[in-house]
């Protein structure tokens, strides 16, 4: 399989599913993609499987991610259900989060041979990634935002991440007050265990790494070009789909509406007929006057 591109869906994110789907294929055709499914539901995330052609990824190890969960929280969190990616059975692969429309083909970044490094990652975040840890523990690596990176299968087996947390947690007898999140765990983890990690930019890739909602992109004929580095952008994470909680709805939401609008107008044309259950296909021969 060439790169595919990983991401997380639920029922309860259908349309930012949509919409990202519907982006992918238009802008990234032929690009596999492989989708790790949350428990609460995928009952209409399913009907999309055979419209955009994804697989679905489900056979990993669950019991080391809900272990990994409530050694660092305290209670088990779906959340980190997207670190099943590093035991998918490919070489590498691309992680984006379901929040995220794409905009360019993605082979710049999913070509990015990982010869030097562990993790190539867009959205670097200062000072934010490691915003509930405690003070004194160290810090290696760059902080990104694990909404976007290029990695192989082999980064981090589960283990590997609950190890080198419990290390150095014991190393310095505290306890880390992370948030309940995949955020800065990862980054956490990354550093612990030493990953060698750059951004797309220092990976020399021509797309822009910079995928955060809120910047001013320029307006072209070619599409949405980051300013700072005269570069196509790729992604717009949080385009249309922001939480009233913690971040409003993204500027691009004309394009988020779009690609959504698109998205249902092709599930209303591609939807496949519904599977006939054992109910369907008695009742018609139960009342039949035909002999056979």
């Amino acid at each position: 399989m060439n790169t595919p591109v990983v991401f997380c869906a639920s029922d309860q994110l259908f349309d930012q599913t949509v919409a990202f789907l519907e982006s992918a294929r238009q802008n990234s055709p032929e690009i596999p993609l492989i989708c790790i499914p949350y428990t609460n539901g995928i009952d209409k995330i399913d009907i999309l499987s055979e419209i955009y052609d994804f697989q679905y990824y489900d056979t990993y190890d669950i019991r080391a991610l809900q272990n990994i969960s409530r050694i660092v929280y305290g209670a088990a969190n779906d959340r980190l259900r997207k670190l099943a990616c590093f035991t998918i059975e490919v070489d590498k692969f691309l992680f984006l989060d379901v929040n995220t429309i794409v905009l360019r083909d993605l082979r710049p970044w999913t070509d990015t041979p990982l010869d030097r490094v562990d993790l190539i990652f867009s959205e670097m975040s200062p000072g934010e990634s490691y915003h509930d840890l405690h003070d004194g523990l160290i810090r290696r690596s760059k902080e990104f935002s694990t909404g976007c990176f290029l990695a192989s299968r082999k980064t981090f087996p589960l283990e590997m991440i609950v190890h080198a947390v419990l290390a150095e947690l014991f190393l310095y007898k505290r306890v880390a007050k992370l948030s309940n999140d995949d955020q800065p765990l990862l980054n956490f983890a990354c550093d612990v265990a030493g990953k060698r990690t750059i951004d797309f930019d220092e990976a020399g890739t021509p797309l822009s790494t910079r995928t955060w909602y809120g910047f001013d992109y320029a307006e072209t004929a070619e599409g949405l070009v980051d300013p700072a580095t005269n570069k196509p952008v790729a992604l717009l994470h949080f385009a249309g789909c922001g939480s009233v909680e913690t971040i409003p709805p993204g500027p691009r939401r004309d394009l988020y509406r779009r690609y959504l609008a698109d998205g249902h107008a092709r599930i209303a044309r591609e939807r496949p007929a519904a599977k006939a259950t054992v109910l369907d296909r008695f009742v018609p021969r139960l009342f039949s006057t035909s002999d056979d």
